[in-house]
């Protein structure tokens, strides 16, 4: 599988496809209420053997304001990234995506992860805060955590 040129089906499937983290990662530590925040983390996956990175970033100032993404080790492209109250995003064909939205690969823009959805409740229930968003983000991605 190229990852430099992926279909929405492939990105589908990868996203799908259980992934490891190669360190410990303890949750818990995402559940404060305030402070900064600036976690990575290598993964890889189980089936197609792709190297990712898992970022979790939140600044000091505004707490209720994160960003988790997940990208490929060898591209640096990202196949999904959250955002949350990070403002409206404009997207290349003149929508615009709300101020918490979600970026998935997409093959036809450059970089890869131009274009923003709307969070889509089923996946992410509750993005209140960073732990409760990391946990649907891990579960949305298939990352296996302990």
């Amino acid at each position: 599988m190229e990852i430099r040129d992926l279909t929405n089906q492939q990105v589908d499937i990868i996203i799908e496809e259980l992934k490891n983290m190669l360190s410990h990662f303890d949750i818990n530590t995402l559940n404060t209420p305030f402070g900064k925040i600036k976690s990575r983390n290598m993964l890889v996956s189980d089936i197609n053997n792709i190297n990712f990175k898992l970022s979790i970033h939140r600044g000091n100032r505004e707490p209720e304001r994160f960003s988790l993404d997940l990208r490929f080790s060898d591209t640096h492209d990202c196949l999904v990234r959250l955002d949350v109250k990070g403002g409206a995003h404009r997207n290349p064909d003149g929508t615009v995506a709300p101020n918490s939205h979600l970026h998935i690969y997409n093959n036809i823009y450059n970089p890869k992860d131009s274009y923003a959805h709307p969070i889509d409740l089923k996946y992410f229930p509750n993005i209140s805060n960073l732990y409760y968003a990391a946990d649907s983000f891990l579960d949305y991605t298939n990352i296996k955590h302990i």
